[in-house]
């Protein structure tokens, strides 16, 4: 199987595509093809992404959105562009400021064995102060906020998809395409309800580099115009957020979480076979993320 990592790209300097490709030339992270949406991305950007392409040797299909829309927004549009240039089975999806810790993108493919209609989530840690994550005992944590940490999140930084389910639901939902947020929520929920399961697995990681986003501070009013297509919709605005999944199974101990449709611990621990086989215990991976618990069973009604 080809390995292709899809990307969109915005507003990035040149210093900032190298540094993700730096941790592309990393060991297990050296894919086949990327596949890229350029998405009002600035020239030089772009050329510094082409070079980057060409010194790894990898196969590079581009697309390019041009409009006079200026400044950040939705990404649905982007993300659909760019993989609608993947063709295998599968794509690796990742943020444009994320740089990978080594193996994930083979670590991705390795546990899409188990079960090739499953989304997987890595872990993302963010390189900044903007954003904070409660700890268990209630304080503020700075610097080290975790994308997932046991919880679902909607997009997360670093994914993996199987591309029928993803073709099947339409994609992202470019209804989204006026506002801010949501789409990636609304996203995860379709493709649960198309009938796809969830991983979360903290040995796939990157490092998102930090950048403002201050357009998310609603200044306009655009956050609500996509909070109240999402609740139209959906009718919770807390249906991800609190957890309404039919069954899910954690073991914190090695970082892994199961969100599926059926209770079946077996694969459970064909997951945790697999990981452990992929090579566990080299020093970048085992990093507890909660209490160690094994297998423990919660059915959400």
């Amino acid at each position: 199987m080809k390995t292709v990592v899809a990307m969109t790209i915005y507003d990035r300097t040149p210093q900032v595509n190298k540094a993700v490709f730096a941790g592309l030339s990393l060991p297990g992270n050296q894919t086949d093809i990327v596949a890229v949406c350029y998405d009002r991305a600035p020239e030089d950007s772009n050329r510094a992404f082409q070079e980057e392409c060409t010194k790894l040797g990898v196969e590079l299909r581009e697309s390019k959105l041009e409009d006079e829309y200026v400044g950040p927004r939705c990404p649905s549009r982007s993300w659909n562009s760019a993989l609608s240039l993947v063709e295998e089975s599968h794509a690796f999806c990742m943020s444009s400021e994320v740089i990978l810790a080594p193996h994930s993108i083979d670590m991705a493919y390795h546990m899409n064995e188990v079960n090739d209609n499953t989304m997987i989530v890595g872990r993302a840690e963010h390189c900044g102060q903007s954003y904070a994550y409660p700890s268990l005992s209630g304080e503020q944590l700075l610097c080290r906020t975790i994308t997932y940490s046991g919880r679902p999140s909607g997009l997360g930084f670093v994914w993996f998809l199987p591309m029928n389910a993803y073709r099947a639901i339409g994609g992202y939902d470019e209804i989204y395409m006026n506002g801010y947020c949501y789409e990636d929520d609304d996203f995860v929920i379709r493709m649960w309800r198309g009938g796809s399961d969830f991983l979360f697995c903290d040995d796939i990681m990157g490092f998102h580099l930090e950048h403002k986003r201050d357009h998310l501070k609603n200044a306009d009013g655009r956050v609500t115009i996509n909070e109240k297509i999402f609740k139209d919709r959906f009718k919770d605005i807390n249906l991800l957020k609190e957890w309404r999944f039919k069954h899910y199974v954690n073991r914190f101990d090695v970082g892994l979480t199961l969100i599926s449709h059926e209770e079946d611990l077996e694969l459970v621990r064909k997951y945790y076979s697999h990981q452990k086989f992929y090579g566990q215990d080299e020093p970048w991976r085992a990093i507890p993320v909660g209490p160690h618990k094994i297998f423990p069973t919660v059915v959400i009604k």
